[in-house]
């Protein structure tokens, strides 16, 4: 894993070509397909999920995952876990100081475990593969909004969420 910075990751996804605004990732709605599903309160559901989509998902190919939204001051915050995951994962950087992490073909495993930390800890996520083929976001108020610009990519997703379990809904949750 290699973590960057806010600034170094935009230009890390510019340098590749990759349209992906962190600032506005709203902007995906106007190409592609979108679904919206209800995260399950549960921690161990949480992690059976973040595997599954570092898995199922993003097998086997290098992943971008930002945390988009942190230190909410929630009770379920519990930021030096995710601290020291980073550091056995080889940084000694903040969050502060970089937000953004790249996962390398092989550390699905360790691809998981970031995203089972953020979704305890109630945090705002995106990943997504460096082809932009599928594009997850993870939101404070329990749901997943996933997006793809290929129709069989995305009715896949749409099946592998569902046959998880997750509750498709209309839209965000207010």
């Amino acid at each position: 894993m290699e973590t960057l910075s806010y600034q170094e990751g935009r230009q890390w996804l510019a340098d590749r070509g990759l349209p992906l605004d962190l600032n506005n990732t709203y902007a995906l709605r106007q190409s592609g397909s979108m679904a919206f599903f209800r995260l399950d309160p549960d921690a161990s559901v949480k992690t059976q999920l973040a595997r599954f989509m570092a898995q199922e998902l993003f097998p086997e190919q290098e992943t971008v995952f930002v945390v988009l939204a942190f230190d909410m001051a929630t009770p379920f915050e519990y930021p030096y876990i995710f601290l020291k995951y980073r550091e056995a994962l080889g940084t000694k950087k903040t969050l502060h100081e970089s937000k953004f992490h790249l996962f390398d073909a092989n550390e699905a495993e360790a691809l998981g475990g970031a995203m089972a930390l953020s979704l305890y800890f109630y945090w705002d996520f995106l990943v997504t593969d460096t082809a932009l083929n599928v594009v997850i976001e993870a939101s404070h108020d329990e749901y997943l909004q996933v997006w793809s610009g290929d129709p069989q990519t995305f009715e896949r997703c749409e099946a592998l969420f569902t046959d998880f379990g997750l509750e498709k809904l209309d839209g965000p949750l207010p």
